[in-house]
């Protein structure tokens, strides 16, 4: 699964994915049943 996030404001976005991963890193502690990984600007979609 793939989760695409755009916005037309690039700073808007940079700060809703750091507080995002803040909020992931809170989480560590719990049992994550998923894998995840961030590509900023990828060159491709699969």
């Amino acid at each position: 699964m793939q989760l695409l996030i755009r916005s037309p404001n690039r700073r808007l976005l940079h700060a809703l994915l750091r507080q995002t991963l803040a909020d992931i890193s809170q989480q560590q502690g719990e049992r994550l049943s998923a894998r995840w990984s961030l590509d900023v600007d990828p060159i491709a979609l699969y």
